[in-house]
């Protein structure tokens, strides 16, 4: 995907870096995260809410992630491994950062994409 990105995009910087444990120098204009807070972990409440404060801490416009839904069908589902979120709490979350919040939940049956502007 990165190579895609940056084939199609050649005057912009793309990178693959774990954000949350790495310290930046730089402010990025858009953030995107994708997958990668669906692992079922200890708290995964307490830890987006701790990557959507650092995503916009580094995002100068905005930033874009995923989760999976709790309205997935059932049939869907693997709660053992995977962590499925309440878009209305997610949603709720995001507008005590910003009022310019999209919440998009009709692309995938389990699914759902959230955008955040400044």
């Amino acid at each position: 995907m990165l190579g895609l990105a940056q084939k199609n995009f050649p005057e912009a910087k793309f990178r693959l870096v774990d954000f949350l444990s790495s310290d930046f120098y730089e402010f990025f204009d858009y953030l995107f995260v994708s997958g990668s807070f669906n692992h079922k972990i200890e708290d995964n409440l307490i830890y987006i809410r701790f990557a959507i404060e650092k995503m916009l801490l580094l995002a100068k416009k905005g930033v874009a992630f995923n989760l999976l839904s709790s309205y997935s069908p059932l049939d869907l589902k693997d709660t053992n491994s995977f962590f499925y979120y309440q878009p209305e709490e997610i949603l709720k979350i995001c507008l005590k950062y910003t009022k310019k919040v999209q919440l998009i939940h009709h692309y995938l049956p389990n699914d759902f994409t959230i955008y955040m502007y400044k």
